[in-house]
């Protein structure tokens, strides 16, 4: 939860700000005055100050010089020009709200945004960073640096060979650019080369434009030039680490709607199209490698009974629990899907033909040993076939005809 410190010197306007805040769930500490506020900051942990800019500049700047000067600063103020915005980002302030505007809507924006990149903030100091600088001193200074931030997950070289020689893999690297056994750039190269979703800082004293713009294109993500101002190198990093997890957050996302694409929307299974996309690629690498490989189309016997006695809603909730059986009772490398209907579909990768009826047959018995909500017991008829030379549709059309000798020699059973 967001802790916020309120510095105002009026009662009637802390209360009437804090009625706003305290229902959106953020937990307030008031301040009347810069003394208390310091007292409340000593004792507290404090993500956020809010105040009033009308005569309180001298605060805002006392704060800026104190060793809070981490705090961002959110300016009330009902003054909007450019010269109070410039005056404001001055004064070194996160952001300002104009007070005609400060609604909860604005406020409840304004917070779970801060609330999410303080989240990002706090699994990013999680991260495993490295840093490698030849020189004692520089080494000591971005000690320094780190000590007073959330940041501890820290391990320093002093040489690059050491740095490339360890089996760690870290999330962050911070990497001179002028070192003794090579150049930052190599090093970067290499690091890149084996994590290539890593966050690559280059430090220099070196500031030609040229040197620092060949060196983002070939691959560091920022170049920061020394000596630099420690809540500077402190955000650019934490900057790095936020567009680091919204990459990751879409990728995710992505992955989320790739499968969505190719699952079915009733049973979970993969879908008819995804599953023989996959039985494609399965099969050239039957081809290549010279592996086994096998497949299986299942059928739920009599399950139009099932629909016309119970309907199409507990018909679904049956075809949903028979993908759970089958799902439970094949490995994490087979693929199950719905081939349509009531008729499933799964691929046994590197699976000879008797192992493959083996595992059709576990399948078959746990479905006639459960026991179905509404309707007690069900059984499945099934085919199998084995690849044996000839192509996919071969394959599938014996798997096929198998499935339909099953049901004409009286069902629940697999050939």
């Amino acid at each position: 939860m967001i802790h916020i410190l309120h510095i105002e010197k009026s009662a009637f306007f802390r209360k009437s700000l804090n009625h706003t805040i305290e229902p959106l769930g953020y937990r307030v500490s008031e301040s009347a005055s810069l003394e208390e506020a310091f007292e409340i900051l000593e004792s507290e942990d404090i993500d956020l100050i809010i105040m009033a800019l009308a005569d309180n500049e001298h605060m805002v700047q006392e704060l800026s010089a104190s060793d809070y000067d981490n705090i961002p600063i959110l300016i009330l103020t009902s003054t909007d020009d450019m010269e109070t915005r410039e005056k404001l980002f001055r004064l070194g302030i996160s952001d300002y709200i104009l007070k005609n505007q400060i609604t909860e809507k604005r406020l409840r924006n304004y917070l779970e945004s801060f609330q999410k990149y303080k989240g990002i903030d706090v699994a990013g100091s999680r991260l495993k960073l490295a840093v490698l600088d030849d020189s004692s001193t520089s080494l000591s200074v971005i000690n320094k640096v780190f000590a007073g931030s959330d940041f501890k997950n820290i391990v320093y070289y002093s040489r690059s060979k050491d740095l490339l020689a360890s089996e760690e893999v870290y999330d962050i690297y911070i990497v001179d650019l002028v070192l003794k056994e090579m150049t930052g750039e190599e090093v970067m190269l290499e690091i890149r080369s084996k994590n290539p979703h890593a966050i690559i800082i280059i430090i220099s004293s070196v500031d030609h434009n040229r040197t620092i713009s060949n060196l983002l294109i070939h691959g560091a993500d920022d170049f920061i030039v020394k000596p630099f101002d420690r809540n500077i190198f402190i955000a650019r990093i934490k900057a790095h680490i936020r567009t680091y997890f919204l990459r990751e957050e879409l990728e995710e996302k992505n992955r989320q709607l790739s499968e969505m694409i190719n699952i079915d929307g009733l049973t979970g299974l993969y879908n008819h199209k995804y599953t023989m996309e996959v039985l494609d690629i399965e099969f050239s690498r039957c081809l290549r490698y010279e592996h086994d490989l096998s497949v299986a189309m299942f059928d739920i016997d009599y399950f139009k009974r099932v629909n016309d006695t119970y309907g199409h809603p507990i018909g679904d909730e049956i075809l949903i629990e028979v993908a759970g059986i089958l799902n439970r009772n094949t490995r994490k490398t087979d693929i199950v899907g719905r081939y349509g209907g009531e008729e499933f579909f799964i691929i046994f990768t590197e699976c000879d033909y008797q192992q493959a009826h083996v595992a059709a047959e576990k399948i078959r018995k746990a479905v006639e040993d459960h026991d179905f909500p509404y309707i007690g017991s069900l059984t499945l008829s099934g085919g199998v076939s084995t690849y044996d030379g000839h192509g996919i549709n071969e394959m599938i059309s014996r798997a096929d005809k198998k499935l339909y000798e099953a049901k004409n020699q009286g069902r629940n059973r697999v050939l």
